[in-house]
């Protein structure tokens, strides 16, 4: 499973492991990840973010839990690093690290 985690990382510069998709959202805590994700003044290009829909395959939500150690989902990786959840991804905001 730490292969296809691997694998899946490797699909976009930003890969979030959310309930849904950047288009639709299936929870509070992904949709209020997009939406940051959104704000105009942080330059993410949409293109380059991808997604997996945990939704879809039962055995990733545990896998990914288990790979990162962080119990929340969604979970936001750039260039293979988890850089957080939607936590510490909006204290990350509110405290102008995000860019």
């Amino acid at each position: 499973m730490r292969e296809k985690i691997g694998q899946m990382l490797r699909k976009g510069d930003i890969m979030i492991f959310m309930n849904g998709n950047f288009d639709v959202q299936m929870d509070h805590k992904s949709n209020t990840l997009v939406k940051l994700m959104s704000i105009e003044k942080y330059s993410f290009v949409k293109d380059s973010i991808a997604t997996f829909d945990l939704t879809s395959d039962s055995d990733i939500r545990p896998a990914i839990i288990e790979y990162s150690k962080l119990n929340d989902i969604p979970q936001m990786y750039i260039l293979g690093k988890l850089v957080g959840g939607t936590s510490e991804i909006l204290e990350m905001h509110e405290r102008g690290y995000l860019m």
